[in-house]
Parts: structure tokens; C-alpha cells; sequence
């Protein structure tokens, strides 16, 4: 839950500095946990997924910052698999600085309030809800199982995608193997698309958000 911390205090550095909220971004693969969007809503600065692993987040980050009609500063960027790009110093992981950071921030609380990570943690959730995510993995070497699996999903219901999961309403679902979203009025995926790298996410009424993926360099699947 580091990234939650680093969320939150690349944002109050910015502000405490007398710097615009709506002009930053950050950044996060469609894996991990959706606490940075929460707090970009809140907050009232720019949020995107892509997809994993840091050359997308890095390149995305760059050409956020070098988009000519909007640029943004972008703050902070992590995806799941404890990679964290604190500022851009390097539009790639960065342990370096990372651990030079949550080191500030962690003097910066025992010193105004006498307040450990996890007592930041803790407020953090109170404020703005509790994130948890749960990872996990199958080993499948066989890809035509695996194709196969995939292909059960958007037909399991009548001919198409599962409306309910374990009791819980599918709101919407976004399959990049396809191209398809379902949340957008066109119905077409923003994120890039790979019939050879499978990924399906279902977002529940229930606030659970459940993606569903092949590994692009483990025979792998994810979730």
C-alpha cells in the first residue's frame, strides 16, 4: 500500500508548494489498485491507466508532460509489482528515489504529529476509502487452453459476456483482446489491444473491479 502514501504525498508536496492541482497527473496500470483514480476525482487532477509494465507508464508520462495543447506535471506513477516513479527524474521505476522520498515523508509525519506510515495509511483510507487488491496466478503453458478460456468468457451468457459473477451485477467490461469497452458509448477500448496478450476486466456494482489476463513473458495467467 506504499503507492497509496506516495499518492497522497507527491499531491500535498505540489500543493504545500503553491502548485495547481488541475494541471498534474498520475498515472498506474490497469492492474493495480484504483486508489489514485479515487484520489484524482477528489482532487481534481488528471488520472490514466495503461497497460503494465513501465514502458507504457513511462512513455505515457512523458507525453503527458509533452502534450502541446495540455501539458501536465505528472506526480507519481506505480503499477502493482512494487514499481514506483516518484517525479520524473526517469520515465522508468525509480527505487532510488522512491526510498528517498517515503524517507521525507516519513520524517515529515513523526515530525508534525508524531504520526507513523501506517497511522497516514490508516487516515487515508478514512478519507478516501479503503483500496485493497488481491493478486494472484495460475501456471498454463498450454495456449490453446488458454485461448480457449478466454474465448468462454464472451460467450458464457447467451452468446455473450457474463452479466453476474458470484451473485455480484457486471456494470461493465473492458476486453483489450478485442478491442471492446463496454463503458464507452463507441464500445471501443482506449488501451492498446492484442489478440496475443489477453486481458479482460469486469467492474461489479459492488465497487470490486476483477482483471483477468494472460502473462506476456510467464506461461502465466493472472488476475
Amino acid at each position: 500500500r506504499s503507492s497509496d502514501l506516495f499518492g497522497w504525498w507527491t499531491m500535498y508536496v505540489h500543493k504545500a508548494k503553491g502548485g495547481d492541482l488541475s494541471n498534474c497527473a498520475m498515472v498506474s496500470s490497469a492492474v493495480s489498485s484504483m486508489f489514485l483514480k479515487t484520489l484524482a476525482k477528489r482532487e481534481g487532477f488528471y488520472f490514466e491507466e495503461t497497460l503494465t509494465g513501465f514502458k507504457w507508464m513511462g512513455s505515457r508520462s512523458r507525453a503527458l508532460m509533452e502534450d502541446e495543447k495540455s501539458p501536465k506535471k505528472v506526480l507519481f506513477a506505480f503499477e502493482e509489482a512494487i514499481g514506483f516513479m516518484v517525479g520524473t527524474r526517469v520515465f522508468d521505476k525509480d527505487g532510488v528515489t522512491a526510498a528517498a522520498a517515503f524517507a521525507e515523508m516519513a520524517c515529515w509525519l513523526h515530525a508534525n504529529g508524531g504520526l507513523t506510515p501506517n497511522d497516514k495509511l490508516q487516515e487515508l483510507w478514512g478519507q478516501y476509502g479503503f483500496h485493497g487488491s488481491y493478486n494472484s496466478y495460475v501456471t498454463s503453458s498450454d495456449p490453446a487452453k488458454n485461448k480457449a478460456m478466454f474465448d468462454a468468457m464472451r460467450v458464457v451468457k447467451n452468446g455473450t459476456y457474463p452479466e453476474e459473477v458470484a451473485g455480484s451485477k457486471v456494470i461493465s467490461i473492458r476486453d483489450l483482446s478485442v478491442g471492446y469497452d463496454s463503458s464507452r458509448e463507441d464500445l471501443r477500448a482506449l488501451l492498446p489491444s492484442s489478440s496475443v496478450s489477453p486481458m479482460i476486466t469486469f467492474v461489479f456494482d459492488n465497487s470490486v473491479t476483477l482483471t483477468i489476463r494472460g502473462s506476456g513473458t510467464e506461461p502465466k495467467i493472472k488476475w
